[in-house]
């Protein structure tokens, strides 16, 4: 399986937001979407980047294996949209369309292993990874954990040692309020009603910031998703230590007591 070091998966394209800036990176791009909408608007959006080879987007959704599935594209916010019906309808207004579907295994043994593999795909984020291998799964890779509690368990058996709990609101590893952590609400609700100490935190480093609610988008490189659904830093870039999987798990395990969803990507690190 050949290395291809310049190349960055993004398994759920979306909007195009992540594909938009791992081109600013300078990496090439296959972007990957099971919806025929945004995969055609991404086209006309990238036509440069196409033409010059550095991206190239399928319009392809990823299974255990090879086949058509039932896709159920969201009309209410692409980002619902899934193969999982639960998901997939979940914004009432939603239509049914039969997609092509491929293993990820499939994908890598024909482009090559890439820096970095981005997986947001609502719900089939484990079974993405499932087909991989130690041997073909890439040294940096992130995928969402809403929807799914063996992902971490799956991550240390291709290989990963080194994680990040990464919030999607800001893209940092800081962590919610607890609604059992007085003290944390007491301060919060003292920020709101005396905006110079919200704004005085704010203003802390990052790494002294207590909890994600003091929060500003992490931006290393000054790149600006202006809006669009993004996965954010990637690789050494991303905010915060590497921890290991004990210490990650217990972390996860601890937060997922609290909250019956958390919006979180893992980030891993052969």
């Amino acid at each position: 399986m050949r290395d291809a070091k310049d190349l960055i998966i993004d398994v759920g394209m979306c909007d195009g937001a992540d594909t938009a800036y791992y081109l600013f990176k300078g990496y090439r791009v296959l972007a990957i979407d099971a919806d025929p909408t945004l995969c055609e608007k991404a086209g006309r959006r990238f036509e440069r980047e196409i033409a010059e080879e550095k991206l190239r987007i399928l319009n392809l959704g990823i299974a255990q294996s090879e086949q058509t599935l039932t896709f159920y594209r969201s009309l209410k916010d692409p980002g619902l949209s899934s193969f999982d019906p639960e998901l997939g309808k979940s914004g009432d207004r939603y239509e049914e369309m039969p997609i092509r579907c491929l293993p990820l295994s499939a994908i890598i043994a024909e482009y090559g292993i890439p820096h970095y593999l981005k997986i947001d795909i609502e719900g089939f984020d484990a079974i993405a990874i499932s087909t991989l291998t130690p041997e073909t799964s890439p040294r940096y890779i992130s995928v969402e954990l809403n929807y799914c509690d063996t992902i971490l368990p799956l991550l240390r058996e291709l290989g990963y040692r080194y994680f990040k709990l990464i919030n999607q609101n800001f893209h940092t590893t800081s962590l919610e309020i607890g609604q059992d952590e007085w003290a944390w609400r007491v301060l919060r609700k003292a920020g709101r009603v005396v905006p110079p100490l919200k704004k005085l935190i704010q203003g802390l480093p990052q790494s002294w910031r207590p909890k994600m609610e003091w929060d500003t988008p992490f931006r290393p490189d000054g790149w600006d998703p202006k809006g669009g659904k993004s996965s954010g830093p990637f690789g050494e870039e991303t905010q915060g230590t590497w921890r290991d999987y004990e210490t990650t798990k217990r972390t996860y395990d601890a937060v997922r007591s609290r909250y019956d969803y958390t919006w979180w990507d893992v980030h891993a690190r052969k």
